[in-house]
């Protein structure tokens, strides 16, 4: 069993295509794979490989209520809230703006007369799908909702059996280097950070292997679009270097135009069969991932 964390530091690097790439390759080699999303804000991976999905689960967080018969218009509430969802004036019952919420709880624990009761609310949803032997799961944010990290926590402790009963199970990062990726990284093996020549693909990778770096995470690096003309090679090099004690490998992927249109298509398959510089970066990636999997 091997659990491997796709991240980027930033959007648009191609993250999630390899990630759903890997996955098709992995699962070819007759391998278990279980696909998960935990890209909540921007769950894609169902669309690349054109899996039909199923809802599974909701998620539902703490939403507070105040109770006007206890409340005496101390503000302690008002004052300790993070986010300045809760306002009012002094001897008066406070107001909630529902959308500015984290659902932290702050509130309730403050309250010196127990006037905030729990209510729940939903703030996400899980689907499952399968496909060509892939067996796929993800949590999707509901618009609006600002608890990205905390949902991502329930979401990954929800499915942590499922991590372990696959050889290999792949998450699929939100973009960056915060607490919900951490909380992706900490129960991975592996990662797989996914860059870009440029300077800010430089600048977020660093960022990223800092992260990792810190909870002892061995990395492979994939440099996507290395040859792009007049691009910041050099920087995603230098910043590999750097941190040549956790990096175990480094793979290249060219840029090819044809990628897109396949990717847009939701044709992984024949993007696989057709385009062979983009199919071999992927092939040693997944051999690497072999090789690590003999030694957990």
């Amino acid at each position: 069993m091997v659990v491997v964390c796709v991240s980027g530091g930033k959007g648009g690097t191609g993250k999630s295509t390899i990630a759903c790439c890997l996955a098709v390759l992995l699962s070819r080699m007759k391998f278990s794979v279980l696909l998960v999303d935990a890209d909540i804000e921007n769950p894609v991976d169902h669309l690349v490989l054109g899996i039909s999905r199923e809802l599974r689960s909701e998620i539902s967080s703490f939403l507070p209520e105040i109770d006007s018969s206890k409340c005496i218009g101390c503000l302690k509430c008002v004052l300790s809230c993070p986010e300045h969802a809760l306002i009012g004036l002094k001897g008066s019952v406070p107001k909630l703006m529902e959308e500015l919420c984290n659902g932290c709880g702050v509130c309730k624990l403050v309250c010196p007369r127990g006037a905030i009761v729990e209510k729940q609310r939903m703030v996400a949803r899980v689907w499952v799908g399968e496909k060509n032997g892939i067996n796929y799961i993800a949590c999707e944010l509901l618009p609006g909702v600002k608890q990205a990290h905390a949902v991502t926590e329930i979401f990954l402790k929800s499915i942590e059996e499922q991590l372990r009963s696959y050889n290999f199970a792949i998450i699929d990062t939100i973009p960056g280097a915060g607490s919900s990726v951490y909380s992706c990284i900490k129960r991975s093996n592996v990662v797989i950070a996914v860059t870009e020549p440029t300077p800010l693909g430089a600048h977020d990778l660093d960022l990223l292997l800092q992260l990792c770096e810190r909870i002892d995470r061995k990395v492979i690096t994939v440099l996507n679009r290395a040859d792009l003309p007049g691009s910041g090679k050099d920087y995603v090099l230098a910043t590999v270097d750097k941190f040549k004690h956790i990096v175990i490998g480094y793979v290249e992927i060219p840029y090819l135009s044809e990628v897109v249109k396949y990717y847009s298509k939701s044709d992984v398959l024949t993007l696989l069969e057709k385009l062979q510089p983009f199919k071999q970066p992927l092939e040693k990636l997944a051999e690497l991932l072999i090789e690590i999997s003999r030694k957990v």
